[in-house]
């Protein structure tokens, strides 16, 4: 269950994140834009979908300063950051 912001951020990284495994993309999460069978294209705006409803996520982030950016989100190191939100997850009972 998502309860926070904050989880429903990192949810989201956890998803567009999971191709990280493949061979493809296992070199650079910067890889992870050329993934055909993923929605994060969308929401770097590369294509779009119709179905695909990236407005809410995009709405922390910014789309004019790069370090602040969804992309940068996702492509920064995973371990540390889902941590948190792991822990704080498993403490909602």
């Amino acid at each position: 269950m998502i309860v926070t912001e904050y989880q429903f951020m990192y949810l989201s990284k956890y998803i567009h994140r999971n191709p990280m495994s493949l061979p493809l993309c296992k070199e650079s999460p910067r890889s992870l834009q050329n993934y055909a069978y993923s929605s994060y294209g969308n929401y770097l705006h590369n294509f779009t979908q119709s179905w695909i409803q990236s407005t809410q996520i995009l709405s922390y982030f910014s789309r004019i300063n790069t370090k602040l950016s969804y992309a940068s989100f996702v492509e920064q190191s995973f371990s540390d950051d889902v941590k948190p939100i792991m822990d704080e997850a498993l403490d909602l009972e």
